[in-house]
């Protein structure tokens, strides 16, 4: 098994501090661009990054400090077939993407994603008893409008037009209601079957 921590010249099991100074040390003093691109410096220099990305997530640093716990349980002789292998396994596991970090996510997606639906359901049954509420009246008075007339009083009796004026008359049996422009203008009650405000 590969130690992260001696990569880095850190005890085993250091602070997240002692190991990204010591990261940052090493990457200044191994970094290639500032070893003339020199094979050695630049493979160093992939071995302390890997190090340290294995190191500064919590989830890969967790697995890493357990293996290297077992490792120390067993005290078991590693010989070079063995110990190719395990770098083989290390670099495989630590270099994935870890699945892991998306499980913490998941429970506060479908969080977000339930506040999201019930919020719309609640937006959905609001509009509809809000809008039926708006358009509910009981009277009308001057200044009401064609449909809120038609909404109160339903389908007129017979309607007249005055070209001249731009008036229209609605009927209602003896009762009538005069509109200009759209609005109420005037009204006769003669029935008394017109709902007005008083």
């Amino acid at each position: 098994m590969t130690n992260c921590y001696k990569i880095l010249g850190v005890p085993d099991f250091a602070s997240a501090e002692e190991i990204k100074t010591a990261y940052r040390k090493l990457s200044k003093k191994f970094h290639p661009d500032l070893n003339n691109g020199d094979k050695f410096f630049e493979d160093r220099f992939k071995e302390l990054q890997n190090a340290y990305e294995t190191l500064s997530d919590s989830y890969r640093k967790e697995y890493h400090d357990n293996q290297l716990k077992n490792n120390y349980s067993f005290n078991t002789i590693e010989n070079k077939q063995t110990n190719t292998t395990e770098n083989i396994n290390t670099y495989t596991i630590f270099n994935q993407p870890a699945k892991k970090n998306f499980r913490p996510v998941l429970p506060m997606i479908i969080f977000i994603i339930t506040i999201v639906v019930v919020a719309i359901v609640l937006a959905h049954e609001n509009s509809g008893t809000s809008s039926s509420n708006s358009y509910t009246i009981e009277y009308f008075k001057l200044g009401s409008t064609r449909d809120e007339v038609l909404q109160l009083q339903g389908k007129p009796t017979s309607i007249q037009k005055n070209a001249s004026s731009g008036e229209e008359i609605w009927i209602y049996e003896l009762s009538s209601i005069t509109f200009r422009n759209g609005h109420v203008s005037e009204y006769s009650n003669t029935s008394q079957n017109l709902k007005i405000h008083k």
